[in-house]
């Protein structure tokens, strides 16, 4: 068991912080960009003219 008086754990905890914030960005960004694949899909759906071909 480490010693609170260790610096590492310093480290460490500010490590687990940025692995919190980086996984909080990137739910973030794929939930942007899946919002913006739906609504791609809604207006190509939407959009009932000629398809391109």
């Amino acid at each position: 068991m480490p010693s609170t008086s260790n610096p590492d754990n310093s480290q460490e905890s500010e490590r687990d912080s940025q692995r919190a914030q980086l996984a909080a960005n990137l739910a973030y960004l794929v939930v942007q960009a899946h919002r913006r694949d739906q609504q791609e899909v809604d207006s190509s759906s939407n959009n009932a003219e000629a398809p391109e071909s």
